[in-house]
């Protein structure tokens, strides 16, 4: 069984403190910044979006704004089916669209006149995060499980990103450090965060 519920666009999950939600966007979470447009690139004021999570068995529906733009925030990570809706144009229904933790990912809905339209276009979604500036990588599930750590640290694992590599300086004046070089940097510089909290030293 299903569970509905409207939330209004632009908004976190209702009842959460301010605090909460500030701490968990972004972190924990993930967001999904949809554009309704005609084929004309002309925005569709008004649309209406329905987000269900694959496997959780629940539905939300949003309105977008009078520009054709519908943020929502604060969503788990996962697959989800997302349908774009309006009057007077052909739905549109886009399925495995995948939230990573702490992205903001953007997709393009262009929405066919229902006049015009004869099929229902329905594919994978291929949604690209627009907001981020400095690189970033995720590692998934299957990685995190299966791939060998030789220091039996999990900070190794990073290794399998393309801009983490072992560092070359030595430690300073004896104390630890993770042994790690993000983009050229020394291992004194880099910051551990685990669920928003400060893991340093």
């Amino acid at each position: 069984m299903s569970v509905f519920q409207r939330v209004p666009c632009l908004l976190g999950l209702a009842g959460l403190p301010a605090l909460l939600t500030a701490q968990s966007t972004g972190l924990t979470t993930s967001d999904l910044s949809v554009r309704v447009r005609s084929e004309g690139s002309q925005p569709i004021p008004g649309a209406r979006l329905k987000l269900r999570q694959e496997g959780a068995g629940i539905s939300r529906t949003y309105t977008g704004g009078a520009d054709g733009h519908c943020l929502v925030r604060v969503l788990t990570a996962g697959s989800y089916v997302l349908r774009v809706e309006a009057p007077g144009f052909q739905a549109r229904e886009f399925r495995n669209v995948t939230l990573r933790v702490g992205s903001t990912h953007s997709l393009e809905a262009t929405l066919v006149p229902e006049a015009r339209a004869t099929v229902e276009v329905i594919g994978d979604a291929s949604s690209l995060e627009l907001q981020r500036t400095q690189p970033a990588a995720i590692l998934e599930t299957a990685e995190l499980l299966n791939l060998p750590i030789a220091r039996r640290n999990f900070a190794d694992l990073s290794l399998a990103t393309p801009f983490a590599t072992t560092a070359r300086t030595p430690i300073n004046a004896g104390a630890p450090d993770s042994g790690l070089s993000f983009g050229g940097a020394g291992a004194r510089q880099n910051s551990f965060l685990i669920d928003g909290l400060d893991h340093n030293d």
